[in-house]
């Protein structure tokens, strides 16, 4: 429908053409400029690449440190040519040196079927697998980036599929990353610092767990901070340096005979923990991890039980969403990521009060997390 070309042509387009005609046009464009995204980074790829070369074949020079010299010349070269910074040349090029490793996805991505985005969360998250699956490793992944999925749950999906292709090297890439385990305390502004780190999943979800139980117990939505001082005066809690005291001037705050000694939850990160048969673990909002941590947060836990829920009442038992929350994790709308924890469980078709046995049953297959905007416009059509 557009020019390309005319730009007074096409804003005319843009403000009289019909909504499902700019639908379609609006799609054509979006997968042109995928298309014209996957050339771009493809041929600066090449063009770092022989810019490495020049700088390795240039035997006058050459000394221990020529690799990183031109590993270096690389990315100034593609930053220079395509007005970058080094850091995005960078993942450009690491992106382009996946091509013939990783040829499906890189072709999908030539016929503009994702965006960059996904191509390079693609192609990283299969680096490593090992040349027998590949092919049908790169096809599954492939599928999963044409659902309509957030970037944090397709992450998760692509770790679920390498896991069960091959648990054991799932373990063991974890086991090597625990090199990259830090925690960075640096200077920040204003009397403040920056507390960065990577810690095991299974201490993040614990972190995560005892602020959230904090900020629950103690504090009413009228507190007087944010959200994020919230957090931070929570963890303060936790490292003993202060109590975590309400922040509120309501009369009737219901916060206001909380308990103030710290939430201790037993087990804390084994409550958090779905086995399911097969390779797959699901630990709280961490997402999919290997069954080796699942053994070793959970020793001898097998996988679950079978849930019978009773199918004519309209409430699901706790084990029935327990389970859909295992499955699901996060809201079934499209693009939307909202933790299953904090959905409705809603029924897909739906429930029939007055004689259950005509409606859809209350069971796992017809039974989905919907959180409450989605939920209300899927009932609603707002």
């Amino acid at each position: 429908m557009f020019t390309y070309t005319d730009t007074t042509v096409d804003d005319g387009l843009l403000s009289t053409s019909p909504v499902v005609d700019l639908i379609a046009a609006g799609h054509d464009s979006q997968r042109l400029e995928r298309q014209s995204n996957a050339r771009t980074i493809l041929s600066a790829y090449r063009i770092g690449l022989a810019r490495f070369h020049d700088i390795l074949t240039r035997t006058d020079e050459l000394n221990p440190h020529i690799g990183h010299h031109a590993d270096k010349a690389c990315t100034g070269e593609i930053s220079l040519q395509f007005g970058v910074s080094k850091t995005m040349a960078g993942s450009w090029f690491a992106l382009g040196a996946k091509r013939d490793n990783l040829p499906i996805i890189l072709s999908a991505y030539l016929d503009g079927q994702f965006s960059y985005r996904r191509a390079h969360l693609l192609a990283t998250t299969l680096t490593g697998v090992h040349t027998d699956n590949l092919d049908h490793a790169q096809s599954d992944a492939i599928a999963l980036a044409r659902e309509p999925l957030t970037d944090t749950t397709l992450r998760d999906r692509l770790d679920a599929l390498i896991i069960e292709l091959d648990p054991d090297k799932a373990a063991a890439d974890r086991e090597k990353f625990t090199n990259n385990q830090n925690i960075r305390v640096t200077k920040d502004r204003h009397g403040h610092s920056t507390l960065d780190g990577c810690i095991p999943a299974a201490q993040g979800e614990h972190h995560r767990q005892r602020i959230t139980t904090l900020i629950t117990q103690r504090l009413c939505e009228h507190d007087s901070r944010s959200t994020r001082q919230r957090r931070v005066a929570a963890l303060a809690d936790i490292q003993g340096m202060t109590t975590l005291a309400r922040d509120c001037t309501t009369s009737q705050c219901p916060a206001a005979a909380a308990v103030t000694t710290a939430p201790t939850p037993s087990a804390p990160v084994a409550t958090t923990l779905t086995l399911r048969t097969g390779h797959l673990a699901h630990l709280g909002r961490y997402g999919t991890t290997d069954p080796t941590l699942a053994d070793h947060l959970v020793p001898d836990s097998g996988d679950n039980r079978e849930i019978t829920p009773s199918a004519l009442t309209y409430r699901p038992s706790r084990a029935l969403i327990a389970d859909i929350l295992a499955t699901d994790r996060t809201c079934r709308y499209p693009f939307c990521d909202t933790p299953a924890e904090d959905c409705d469980i809603d029924h897909i078709t739906p429930f029939d009060h007055n004689d259950p046995r005509r409606g859809k049953l209350t069971i796992n297959r017809n039974l989905a997390p919907i959180c409450t905007p989605d939920h209300h416009r899927k009932h609603h059509g707002d």
